[in-house]
């Protein structure tokens, strides 16, 4: 669909994919709206909408397959994440790994040095 066929604030949607970029469906109310983060700089809680990452409190990461910010795996019953999930320091991730960019990543040196 082109822009100008995409949901503005307000308007019917049923997914995000139907509202103009930057916007998210709300799926209660079937209308497109703002994210948290675009809205007064209020940021998202625990199953608000987002788009990314910095849509969302502090400590939370946005689960970018739902579009809702969602506590990260080290933080639900001391669950350490894998490589990929989302964090909030090295300590979010399993042991070898380090959070870089709000994700669990390999921190061991390449092979053969």
């Amino acid at each position: 669909l082109e822009d100008d066929a995409l949901g503005d604030v307000g308007e019917t949607c049923t997914d995000d994919t139907s509202c103009k970029e930057g916007l998210a469906c709300d799926t209660e109310e079937l209308t497109c709206q703002s994210p948290p983060a675009l809205e007064d700089d209020a940021l998202g809680d625990v199953g608000e909408t987002c788009t990314d990452d910095t849509s969302c409190k502090e400590g939370l990461a946005c689960d970018t397959e739902e579009h809702t910010c969602q506590t990260p795996p080290a933080l639900e019953d001391g669950a350490l994440g894998n490589v990929g999930d989302p964090c909030v320091d090295d300590e979010s991730c399993k042991v070898g790994l380090a959070c870089n960019d709000d994700r669990c990543e390999d921190d061991s040196p390449p092979s053969g040095y």
